[in-house]
């Protein structure tokens, strides 16, 4: 099967659980690279799904709430530029 073989039979294909760079530790592409990926490979839409203050978090936890809320959002914020 080919990947336009899958693009042909699933026209909407969307990635669900995707983590950032700015948000998430384990990630190692920001959100505008995460999401040209995606889209030159076909898809639809993303899931940003960065880890928040309770798990593997790439903010720093010592942070105001306000600026740890912006920081947060970063790569959210970069891959809806995209």
């Amino acid at each position: 099967m080919t990947w336009q073989d899958i693009k042909d039979e699933y026209p909407y294909l969307y990635e669900t659980h995707m983590h950032t760079s700015q948000g998430s530790r384990c990630a190692s592409s920001t959100g505008g690279e995460m999401v040209r990926a995606a889209k030159e490979y076909g898809y639809t839409g993303v899931f940003i799904t960065d880890h928040n203050w309770g798990g593997n978090t790439a903010v720093d936890k010592s942070l105001e709430w306000d600026k740890w809320m912006d920081a947060y959002c970063e790569g959210y914020a970069e891959a809806k530029q995209v």
